[in-house]
C-alpha cells in the first residue's frame, strides 16, 4: 500500500500537468492576440502614411491650435499649441469635478436629512425633488437649464447682485462674476500643507478602520478623514498668514462700463453644466439616506429587544452585517431579513452553526452570525432548549453533567470504570439552583 501511495503523490511531467498546460495555453493565446493587434496597427499606420500622408504620432501636439476656449484657468490664446489646449481642457474638467463634489455633497446631505425628517411638509418636498430629477436624462436637464435659466439672465447694466457688499455675486448675460482668490508667494508652501494633511488623513483613516474591525464598532472614518485634513489646512493657512502673507488674496467683482472687473467670471455654459451635474448627482447621497435610516431603525429595534447589548460590541451594524467593503448581511442578518424584521422569531435558531442558539450568543455578548465568535465553554447538549438556558447557564454546566452527556461508546473506551454505571439522560439537565435565567422566552411573554 505504501508503494501505491507514493506513486499517486509523484508529480507528473510538465507536458501532462494540467496547471502548467493551462498557463502555457493562456500565454499562447495572449501572445497571438497581441501579435495580431500589432500587425493590424502597423498595417494601418503604413497605409495611412503612404496613401494619405497622415502620420499617427504625437507630433501634432506641438502644432498651433488656432481656436479659442471660453473657460481657462491658465493663460491661453489661439496661437497656443494643441498641448496647451489639452491642458486647459484637463484643468476645466478637474475644476468641474472639484466644485461639483463639494456642492453635490452639501445639497445631497440637505435633501437626505429632509427626506428623513418627521415633518410632513419637509419630507414631501425632498420626495418631490427626488422623484422629479431622478427621471430626467442629464442631457435634457443641461439643455433646459442653459436655455431657460442662464441664457435668460438680464444685461450687464441690469445685472442681479446677490450678497452685496460682503460676498457680491453678479448674474448677467456676460456670465456669473464671483469673488475669487489670487495666489500669492506662499501659495506653493500652502500646497505642501494640503498634501501633507491628505497623507495624514489617509493614515488616520487606515488606523480607524483597523480599530473598528478589531472592536466591531466602526467609527466615523469619513468624518475624521475630513477633520484631519481641514485641521492641517487651517493650521497651514494661519501659520503662513502670521509669518509671511496669506496664500490667497481675495478680490471682489465690480461693475465697470459694460463689463465686470475683479473676481472670477464663470460663463453661462460652465454654470449650466455645473448646476445640472450637481442637481442630478445630489440624488446619490439623498437616496442613500433611506438604507442608512433602515440600518438605524433595525439597530434601535435590537436595543429595545435586548437592552443589555447597549455600549457593547453588539451595539453596532456588525450585529447583522459583515465588516467588509460591501458590508453584506451575515447569516444572522439573513435570518432576520427572512423573518420580516422580528428578532424574537429567530431566537431559537443557530444562524452561524456554532452549536449555540442566537439568543444564547446575544446574552453572552458574542456575534450570532459569526461562527468564530462563541461563548466561553462547551455548546449545549443535543436536544437542549437554548432559549430557556442563558449563556451564563449553558457555559456553567457542572463537570458531572458534562461527563454524563458524553456518548456511552466514548466513555467505555476512555474510562472503563465509568461505563459500569451508565449515565441517564435526565442527569444532563442542570439543576435550577445553578443560576437564575436571564431571559424569558418570547412565548412566555405573550
Amino acid at each position: 500500500m505504501s508503494n501505491t501511495v507514493q506513486a499517486t503523490n509523484e508529480r507528473p511531467p510538465f507536458w501532462r500537468d494540467e496547471r502548467i498546460l493551462a498557463i502555457i495555453t493562456q500565454v499562447l493565446v495572449v501572445t497571438i492576440v497581441i501579435g495580431a493587434l500589432l500587425y493590424f496597427y502597423s498595417n494601418m499606420v503604413s497605409a495611412l502614411k503612404e496613401q494619405m500622408g497622415v502620420a499617427i504620432d504625437f507630433g501634432f501636439l506641438k502644432q498651433t491650435a488656432g481656436f479659442d476656449i471660453g473657460e481657462s484657468l491658465i493663460e491661453y490664446s489661439r496661437q497656443e499649441t494643441y498641448a496647451r489646449a489639452f491642458m486647459v481642457g484637463l484643468l476645466n474638467t478637474l475644476q468641474i469635478a472639484f466644485l461639483g463634489i463639494i456642492f453635490t455633497t452639501i445639497l445631497g446631505i440637505i435633501i437626505g436629512v429632509m427626506r428623513l425628517s418627521s415633518n410632513w411638509l419637509i419630507s414631501r418636498i425632498a420626495m418631490v425633488y427626488i422623484e422629479l430629477f431622478r427621471n430626467i436624462p442629464l442631457l435634457v436637464l443641461l439643455i433646459f437649464w442653459a436655455q431657460a435659466v442662464f441664457f435668460k439672465l438680464p444685461r450687464i447694466k441690469e445685472a442681479l447682485i446677490l450678497f452685496d457688499p460682503y460676498f457680491p455675486v453678479y448674474l448677467s448675460n456676460r456670465g456669473i462674476a464671483t469673488p475669487w482668490g489670487i495666489p500669492s508667494e506662499t501659495w506653493a508652501t500652502f500646497l505642501l500643507f494640503l498634501v501633507g494633511g491628505l497623507i495624514l488623513a489617509i493614515i488616520v483613516a487606515i488606523l480607524l478602520v483597523r480599530h473598528g474591525r478589531k472592536t466591531g464598532r466602526m467609527p466615523f472614518v469619513s468624518l475624521w478623514f475630513v477633520v484631519t485634513w481641514l485641521a492641517v489646512a487651517i493650521f497651514g493657512w494661519f501659520f503662513l498668514s502670521m509669518t509671511n502673507q496669506q496664500p490667497l488674496s481675495m478680490t471682489k467683482p465690480a461693475l465697470e462700463g459694460l463689463n465686470t472687473k475683479g473676481g472670477r467670471v464663470f460663463s453661462q455654459q460652465f454654470m449650466a453644466l455645473l448646476s445640472g451635474l450637481v442637481l442630478l448627482a445630489a440624488l446619490v447621497p439623498a437616496l442613500g439616506s433611506e438604507p442608512v435610516a433602515a440600518l438605524s431603525r433595525d439597530l434601535r429595534a435590537a436595543l429595545r429587544q435586548y437592552p443589555h447589548i447597549e455600549d457593547t460590541q453588539l451595539d453596532s451594524c456588525s450585529l447583522c452585517h459583515i465588516s467588509d467593503t460591501n458590508f453584506r448581511l451575515d447569516p444572522y442578518g439573513d435570518d432576520y431579513d427572512a423573518a420580516g424584521g422580528h428578532f424574537e422569531a429567530i431566537e431559537s435558531i443557530d444562524s452561524d452553526g456554532d452549536g449555540f442558539n442566537n439568543v444564547v450568543e446575544i446574552y453572552a455578548l458574542t456575534f450570532p452570525g459569526d461562527p468564530t465568535s462563541v461563548p466561553t465553554g462547551s455548546p449545549p447538549p443535543p436536544g437542549g432548549t437554548a432559549t430557556e438556558t442563558p449563556a451564563e447557564t449553558a457555559t456553567a454546566v457542572p463537570p458531572s453533567a458534562t461527563a454524563t452527556a458524553t456518548s456511552t461508546a466514548t466513555t467505555t473506551v476512555s474510562t472503563p470504570a465509568v461505563s459500569e454505571t451508565p449515565a441517564t439522560p435526565e442527569t444532563a439537565t442542570p439543576t435550577p439552583e445553578a443560576s437564575t435565567p436571564l431571559y424569558v422566552p418570547w412565548a412566555a411573554r405573550q
